[in-house]
């Protein structure tokens, strides 16, 4: 009996070059079956231009397109941030929903919201309640929701899911951020100024993510009803009271001299209910957060 070709299955990653498309990227090409054009370069993909991302999906022809591209810019409100977020997030969505007539073969698109759709909405956010984004960023990802769900619809033939990733955390963690700047500003041993006042955040370790993209790309079909779903461990971690306790004590007594608390009366909440997740997903684990937390602590400092 003749040896069949194996057909390796076409994945397009938009974004990759950012800290998350690196991770999945680095994961599924480790699992070998896939055949995967990533595309990370801005200059030469400018998915903002609706002909490079038609012309990019006749040449690929993908199977699956994980859309990770955009602006991600949080908690930030302006008109010119606005104006970006119109043309760096919500753009690029509207071109590959309107390309998507140029990849006959196409059956998945995996796209990434953001907790930050939420926005006022009462915290534990979960997938029906009504979004209230105040975010420039949190905005724009929603108008791409509503474009998909207008236009992606069972004519179409492709099964798409709409994430929306608790607060993302890993090696390689971006020093403009929460954690980033803690890690750095020990590995350096800087001052930091960050709110530490009692405001609860939702984490979620970055290789988690990598390992269900990798179980969403083995299912056929992803019936998730609105097509919404949270990712979420539900740490629910609250940043005042209880997060250098997952350190030893030599490290918390560094970060005790280190970091300037710049308390702001203002804040909101974000965790996430992850109720949909384990009914969909039951036997999913996470990893624990002591765990990743240390492991990116080391990965950061060493």
């Amino acid at each position: 009996m003749k040896n069949q070709s194996f057909k390796k299955e076409k994945i397009l990653i938009t974004g990759g070059g950012g800290i998350v498309g690196q991770h999945v990227l680095s994961f599924l090409k480790k699992k070998k079956i896939y055949k995967i054009y990533n595309l990370s370069c801005r200059k030469l993909y400018n998915l903002s231009n609706f002909k490079i991302f038609k012309n990019i999906l006749i040449k690929y022809k993908p199977d699956t397109i994980i859309h990770l591209v955009a602006r991600t810019v949080p908690t930030i409100k302006t008109k010119k941030e606005d104006r970006l977020q119109f043309e760096n997030t919500f753009l690029p969505v509207k071109n590959l929903v309107d390309s998507i007539k140029y990849s006959p073969g196409l059956k998945k698109i995996i796209f990434f919201g953001s907790i930050e759709e939420y926005g006022l909405a009462r915290p534990p956010f979960f997938e029906r309640q009504k979004p209230k984004p105040v975010s420039s960023y949190g905005i724009a990802k929603l108008n791409g929701l509503k474009y998909v769900k207008n236009k992606i619809t069972n004519k179409n033939k492709i099964n798409f899911i709409w994430l929306r990733p608790s607060l993302l955390f890993g090696t390689n963690q971006n020093k403009k951020r929460f954690l980033g700047s803690l890690f750095y500003g020990l590995k350096f041993n800087k001052k930091i100024r960050v709110s530490m006042n009692s405001q609860i955040r939702d984490f979620l370790y970055i290789d988690d993510l990598c390992i269900f993209i990798g179980l969403l790309m083995k299912k056929k079909g992803i019936k998730i009803k609105g097509n919404v779903l949270n990712v979420t461990s539900e740490n629910w971690i609250n940043l005042n009271y209880n997060f250098f306790s997952y350190f030893n004590k030599n490290i918390q007594n560094k970060f005790n001299k280190l970091v300037i608390n710049c308390s702001n009366k203002k804040h909101l909440d974000y965790y996430s209910s992850g109720r949909l997740f384990r009914k969909k997903f039951k036997k999913f684990k996470f990893t624990k957060f002591s765990k990743a937390i240390n492991l990116t602590f080391d990965s950061a400092i060493n």
